[in-house]
């Protein structure tokens, strides 16, 4: 993973985004812990005869390429299985628990034919909703680390598959340097120009999202610098994100500033640092 630094030196900004979609969430019953259900009738109903094909996620357990093992980082693995035509063949997203004995380990009883496979691994509060093999989302649009696999079979006979999980998830670690006044009780982030909807197949964004992120302010924050930090899934054409922070006590506004023109990427962080706080709260520093 790189980390990028943006020193951020501004004076008070106004910032209006606009043409940016919203996001209409998928909504669907999901059951943790579950069994997989595959729907294994032909159209007249009758059963087809099954294989058993199996899945290891590598890096559970261990770290790779220098990095924390997936179980530390993610508390969550859920799946889908889609026929050639972009069908749901199980009837919700199948999702384990890193505090399952299988945790990384997924067998599947499945009829010959040809399917893709959506994998994602996050540590949300609660489990994504994977309802097309190009379309994965999160709950109340909320980004945490996420990992991601889709891959294509023409299921023929029984097979086991080792599969790694790309990070898919980019951060942005926002740090305020100057100490937050007493008055402020919250730090609302606003930004355009990613997606809190991931497309597996490209391992980027979908859509155009708006995405907000509020804090309430830490104790120590009162007395030092503060670090806050956003997710976002950047599209494939690299584009920028604006950011928009206000510092609010209650409703009140008191300080806002606007950054344009930050440049995030997959499995990377971008470190954004700034002085935000002024001596008048209507015209900061």
């Amino acid at each position: 993973m790189n980390i990028k630094t943006i020193c951020v030196h501004i004076a008070l900004a106004a910032l209006v985004f606009v043409g940016a979609s919203c996001e209409k969430q998928f909504v669907e019953s999901t059951n943790e812990g579950g069994d997989v259900v595959v729907d294994n009738k032909d159209d007249n109903g009758n059963k087809l005869p099954t294989l058993n094909v199996k899945f290891n996620v590598l890096g559970v357990e261990s770290a790779q390429n220098g990095t924390a093992s997936l179980k530390s980082k993610c508390k969550r693995l859920s799946f889908s299985v889609f026929d050639a035509g972009g069908e749901r063949l199980n009837y919700r997203t199948i999702t384990q628990l890193s505090s399952d004995n299988d945790f990384g380990k997924v067998s599947l009883a499945i009829p010959k034919g040809k399917y893709s496979f959506v994998f994602v691994a996050e540590n949300g509060n609660a489990a994504p909703t994977i309802s097309e093999p190009n379309t994965v989302t999160f709950k109340k649009n909320k980004l945490t680390d996420t990992y991601c696999y889709y891959g294509e079979l023409d299921i023929k006979g029984k097979a086991s598959h080792d599969i790694t999980l790309k990070h898919c998830i980019a951060k942005l670690r926002v740090t305020l340097n100057d100490v937050t006044p007493q008055e402020i009780d919250t730090l609302s982030f606003y930004y355009i120009g990613g997606s809190s909807t991931l497309d597996p197949t490209t391992g980027y964004g979908k859509v155009s999202s708006r995405q907000t992120e509020s804090h309430a302010v830490e104790r120590l924050a009162y007395r030092g610098k503060s670090t806050y930090e956003l997710y976002t899934f950047p599209h494939a054409d690299a584009r920028k994100l604006k950011l928009r922070i206000t510092a609010k006590s209650g409703e009140q506004m008191l300080y806002t500033r606007a950054i344009d023109d930050i440049a995030v990427e997959s499995d990377d962080v971008t470190d954004c640092s700034l002085n935000f706080f002024g001596e008048n709260p209507e015209v900061g520093r």
